[in-house]
């Protein structure tokens, strides 16, 4: 309950507007009560860091994604666990300000899903889906920057919400899209045009079911 409440309360308001006294009162218990519990803001944090770690270890993983379909769900994952843990991702900086020990693990989160991503994109390879690389560490390039955008969607869109730029879950999607159009190969192309199809009728009942 605790760390559900200071999910919401720091999506709400950032990070650096809760205070300690805030999440207590908030959970409905004393300061005092509060620190039985966690010592202080740094564990909770460092706590709802750990919940995050568990829903995606292992979700980015080469055995799971035999077709680009799989990687369309991971995008959309993504998408929806940004959106649980907003504040994670719109207040990374001051995170890492402040609690270095969650800053070094993150790091090395990061670390570890770039090279997952990386080894996905050479499954693609195997399975006739992606061109072999046409320089040495391409593939790890695009995985990293495939990251960067998972990691910095919400930002932007915080950023341009005024601007003619959707910042949105297609948007987010055809970006990703975009980096590997250029290295499908024909296979790789008719599977992704049916999967775009699949998408777009989706889209279309979506609209007709919430008018």
């Amino acid at each position: 309950r605790i760390l559900n409440t200071a999910r919401k309360l720091f999506n709400l308001k950032g990070i650096a507007n809760v205070s300690f006294r805030d999440l207590a009162k908030e959970a409905n218990m004393s300061p005092g009560n509060l620190g039985y519990h966690y010592k202080n803001m740094g564990a909770v944090v460092l706590a709802l860091y750990e919940e995050m770690e568990e829903k995606m270890e292992g979700v980015i993983s080469s055995k799971k994604f035999g077709d680009l379909y799989r990687l369309q769900e991971i995008v959309f994952y993504f998408y929806q666990f940004q959106t649980t843990y907003l504040f994670f991702f719109m207040d990374l900086g001051i995170i890492a300000r402040m609690y270095p020990e969650i800053a070094e693990r993150h790091g090395r989160a990061m670390e570890r899903h770039i090279q997952e991503g990386t080894r996905l994109l050479f499954t693609y390879v195997e399975a006739g889906l992606l061109e072999p690389e046409p320089f040495p560490g391409t593939y790890e390039k695009i995985a990293h920057t495939v990251w960067l955008i998972n990691t910095y969607w919400s930002t932007q869109k915080r950023l341009m919400q005024h601007s003619n730029f959707p910042i949105n879950k297609r948007f987010t999607l055809d970006m990703i899209w975009n980096l590997l159009l250029p290295h499908l190969t024909e296979q790789g192309r008719r599977q992704y045009s049916s999967l775009a199809d699949s998408f777009k009728k989706l889209e279309t009942q979506n609209q007709h079911s919430n008018p």
